[in-house]
Parts: structure tokens; C-alpha cells; sequence
């Protein structure tokens, strides 16, 4: 029996790996940046104006968050539809398993501890990548 051709999906997973890639690139240089802002407050430093700003990045990062999540869910739905794709599926569902508690992390803004979770995130997306070759 031919091996099925399932590099359509196996494109699926690399994009997440892709988007989650770029995203961590990304978020560590904002979480600095919110580093920054808080020891500013600390010190009484920060106008009203700046302190809106950086509540609206924080804001605008979790959404971030939430939307990559939505995004692997989405794959994942997929992937739980097609039989051919059970192992993947399983190793896919722990990758967006990974994805909800950094989602849940930056709600109760941990950023520090949900950047290591979304790079969790990518480690399983890849673990889905091998599993194709087996």
C-alpha cells in the first residue's frame, strides 16, 4: 500500500511553526520593553500617557497570544477529522495544550513564564513534523 501524500498537512504544521517562530522573535523584545515601563512606574517615572500606552501593548500582546492559539486550534480541528492523522492529531493537541497555558499565562501577565511556554509551543509542532516521517 502507497504511503499517502500528506504534505499538505505537514505544510499546515510548518506554518505554525513559522507564526510561532516569528511571534517569540517578537514578544521577547515587547516583554523587555515591559520591563523597562515597569521599573519606571516603580520609580514614578512613567506620565499617565505612557502608562496607557504600555497597558494597550500589553492588552494588544495578549490578543496576539490568543490569536495564535485560534489558529492552532483550528489546524488541530482538522487534523482530529482525518483519521490518516491520529498520531499527528495527538502530538498536535499537546502543542495547543502548550499554547492555552501561555494564553492563560499572559492573561495573569507572566510574561516571562508564558514566552518559555510558547517556545514549548514550537518544540511539539515540531515533534509533529517528525512524526510524519515515521
Amino acid at each position: 500500500m502507497p504511503t499517502p501524500d500528506l504534505r499538505v498537512e505537514a505544510g499546515l504544521v510548518a506554518d505554525q511553526i513559522k507564526a510561532y517562530s516569528r511571534f517569540i522573535y517578537i514578544y521577547g523584545k515587547v516583554v523587555n520593553g515591559f520591563e523597562v515601563a515597569e521599573e519606571q512606574v516603580r520609580r514614578g517615572q512613567m506620565t499617565t500617557t505612557a502608562a496607557a500606552r504600555n497597558r494597550e501593548s500589553k492588552e494588544a500582546l495578549y490578543r496576539q497570544v490568543v490569536n495564535l492559539r485560534g489558529a492552532l486550534d483550528a489546524v488541530v480541528q482538522k487534523f482530529q477529522a482525518n483519521p490518516r492523522l491520529q498520531v499527528q492529531y495527538l502530538r498536535l493537541s499537546s502543542a495547543a495544550e502548550a499554547a492555552l497555558q501561555a494564553e492563560q499565562l499572559a492573561a495573569a501577565t507572566r510574561w516571562d513564564e508564558a514566552g518559555k511556554t510558547l517556545t514549548t509551543v514550537i518544540e511539539r509542532l515540531a515533534d509533529t513534523m517528525v512524526s510524519f516521517r515515521q
